[in-house]
């Protein structure tokens, strides 16, 4: 619809898209997954860290203003993407 048309206009105008998922409703997966689509990614159906809660911080990343006060971004649970996006 109008939300994946307008998001992959963004990003193929050279905007930034970073995703995150962790929830065990599969209707969530399935909405940001319609937004991917355009991007040849998406969120599959295997749980990643669910069962463990291992939180496993993101320390490196391309500098950018949006970061410049942020040293690490933590994660404990998802789904395994699928794609080359």
């Amino acid at each position: 619809g109008a939300e994946v048309a307008a998001l992959e206009r963004w990003v193929r105008a050279g905007g930034g898209l970073m995703t995150l998922i962790g929830y065990a409703d599969p209707g969530e997966r399935t909405n940001v997954n319609s937004l991917l689509w355009p991007f040849g990614i998406q969120y599959g159906t295997t749980p990643v860290l669910q069962r463990f809660r291992v939180t496993i911080p993101v320390t490196m990343w391309m500098p950018h203003p949006v970061t410049e006060t942020i040293s690490r971004v933590g994660v404990d649970n998802g789904y395994e993407v699928q794609g080359e996006g």
